[in-house]
Parts: C-alpha cells; structure tokens; sequence
C-alpha cells in the first residue's frame, strides 16, 4: 500500500511491502511474529486519530530507534520504486528526516501497521477504494474498514 509522509513541504512516498518487509526482518534475523511483537500488534489498532494509534504503537513498540529509521528507509525506498523513481537512501538521510519532523514516528508506525494487515489480508477481502487508499489516513482506512 502506497502513502505518504510530508516531512519540510516535500511529500515522500512510503510503501510497506512485501519487499521492504523481507529486508527489515531478514536485517534483524526475525520472523513475522517477531516482527509483529517487535512493533506491539495484537491485531487490533487502538485509537481512533492518527496521532492516537501512533502513539498507542509507539508505547507498545519494542523498536529500537534504529529499528524505526530501517524499516521507514526500506518503506521510502519501496515507495520510490513503486513510482518508477528509484532512490537509496542512507540511514542517515532517513534520520534526518525524523530530525526534520518531530513526531514523524508517530505517523509512520500506523502506516506500517495498516500495510501489514493488507499484505496479509486475504484477496477479496479488502476494500477496493483506488487512489482514496493512497493518502488515507490510518484512521480514515481503519475506519473504513469497520
């Protein structure tokens, strides 16, 4: 699922997939239900803002700050691909943007969370909602859901 985050008037796209997934578990030599313990999912998102369900993740997260920037770097560099615009980024530069935009955590947790359930819902079971799922917020598709 492609979104994205706006960090200093520039909107990056962020993309949980599959691929970006693989190299953050396969990184820190995890499984799926490691990483699902990693980032405190239980299977249920609790809040019904943005910021709520961020913050909820966060205080029931077990990342590492390392840990948030990785799996943000293999998400942008995912979203880059998904828009034909290939782009590396160093862990550094990825950082910097958590530098850049206090809080960014908050927001890029829940996107996470709403990308894995979609990598692992059953075809036909999700919503079919075209570009309105693209910047979606995690509150809106949660809601959406229900």
């Amino acid at each position: 699922m492609q979104n994205y985050i706006t960090v200093g008037g520039r909107d990056y796209p962020v993309a949980f997939t599959m691929s970006a997934l693989m190299n953050f578990t396969t990184k820190y030599k995890i499984t799926l239900g490691g990483l699902f313990k990693l980032i405190g999912y239980d299977g249920n998102l609790k809040g019904d803002t943005d910021e709520e369900i961020g913050t909820n993740m966060l205080l029931n997260s077990s990342l590492t700050l390392e840990q948030i920037v990785e799996i943000t770097k293999f998400a942008l560099k995912a979203g880059a691909n998904a828009e034909n615009k290939p782009k590396d980024y160093t862990t550094q530069q990825v950082a910097a943007l958590f530098d850049e935009k206090p809080g960014l955590a908050f927001e890029v947790l829940p996107l996470l969370i709403l990308s894995i359930s979609k990598v692992f819902t059953p075809q036909g079971e999700e919503q079919a909602d075209g570009d309105d799922q693209k910047k979606a917020s995690p509150a809106k598709a949660k809601a959406a859901k229900n």
